[in-house]
C-alpha cells in the first residue's frame, strides 16, 4: 500500500472513531486536575433532599386528611357498616383517656349510644343490621359492668359522679324499654348493670349520711337531711342522693 493511500485510510478511520463529548470532558478534568466543587455538590444534595422531604410531607398530609375524613364519617355509621370498626376505635380511645372516676359514666353513655343505634335500625327497618346491633349492645353492657366492678367504692369520694351514673342508668332502662317495644324482641339483660349502680348509690348515700351526721347543720339542712334519710329507707336512692347532695354542696361546717 502506498504512503498516500495509507494516510487517507487513517484519516477516514479517525472520522469514524470519535470519542463521546462526555468522555472528552471527563478526561480533560482528570488530566487538568479539575474536581467538582464540594459546595456545589452539597447544595445539589440539599436541593434533592428538600424535594424528597416535600414530597413525603405531602403524602403524609394527604393520608392524614383521608384518615380524619374516614374517622369523621365513621361516627354516623351503624353496627354492620363497613366503617363501624373505626367508630369503635374512637370510642375505645375516649374510654381509655377518661379518668378512673369518669370512665364508668363514659361506658354507660356508650351503652345508650348502642340503644340509639338500635332505635335508628328499627325506624329505618334495616333488619340485616339488627343482629350485629344487638350483639354490640350486649358487648357494651358487659364492658360497662366489668368497669363498674373494677371501680368498686372509689366513687363514694365523689357523690356527683354516682348521681350521674344513676341518671345514665335510668336513661338506659327507658331507652331499652322503648327499643324492645318497637322491635318486639328482648335485646339483652341490664339487671346486673342496674344492680351495680344501685349498690354504688346505696354505698354513697350511707357515706353521706355518716359524714353529714357529724357536721353542724342549719334548720333547712337538717330538714333536707331527714327527708334524705326517709327516701333512703324507702329505697328511693335517687331522691335520697339528690337531697343529701344539696347539703353536701353547701360546704357544711364540721
Amino acid at each position: 500500500m502506498q504512503e498516500k493511500e495509507l494516510i487517507s485510510k487513517l484519516s477516514q478511520l479517525k472520522q469514524c472513531v470519535k470519542p463521546s463529548p462526555e468522555w472528552v470532558e471527563r478526561m480533560e478534568k482528570e488530566i487538568l486536575g479539575i474536581r467538582p466543587n464540594p459546595l456545589f455538590l452539597d447544595l445539589k444534595r440539599i436541593f434533592v433532599f428538600d424535594k424528597i422531604l416535600k414530597w413525603q410531607a405531602g403524602v403524609v398530609v394527604g393520608v392524614l386528611f383521608i384518615l380524619v375524613g374516614l374517622f369523621g364519617f365513621a361516627q354516623n355509621t351503624l353496627p354492620g357498616d363497613f366503617l363501624f370498626s373505626l367508630k369503635k376505635i374512637t370510642e375505645k380511645a375516649k374510654v381509655e383517656l377518661a379518668s378512673p372516676l369518669e370512665r364508668p359514666k363514659v361506658q354507660l353513655e356508650l351503652v345508650n349510644k348502642r340503644l340509639e343505634e338500635l332505635n335508628i335500625i328499627a325506624q329505618q327497618n334495616k333488619t340485616e343490621k339488627l343482629a350485629p346491633a344487638i350483639s354490640q349492645f350486649q358487648k357494651s353492657v358487659k364492658e360497662a359492668t366489668k368497669n363498674l366492678s373494677e371501680v368498686g367504692n372509689v366513687t363514694t369520694s365523689d357523690p356527683k359522679i354516682v348521681k350521674e351514673l344513676a341518671k345514665e342508668t335510668e336513661k338506659i332502662e327507658k331507652n331499652k324499654e322503648k327499643v324492645e317495644r318497637v322491635l318486639g324482641v328482648r335485646v339483652g339483660e341490664t339487671e346486673k348493670l342496674k344492680e351495680m349502680v344501685e349498690s354504688l348509690e346505696k354505698n354513697t348515700i350511707q357515706y353521706l349520711i355518716n359524714d353529714l351526721s357529724q357536721r353542724k347543720l342549719n334548720d333547712f339542712q337538717k330538714e333536707l337531711f331527714e327527708k334524705g334519710k326517709e327516701e333512703f329507707e324507702k329505697g328511693n336512692y335517687e331522691k335520697a342522693l339528690e337531697k343529701l347532695l344539696l347539703i353536701s354542696n353547701n360546704q357544711v361546717d364540721n
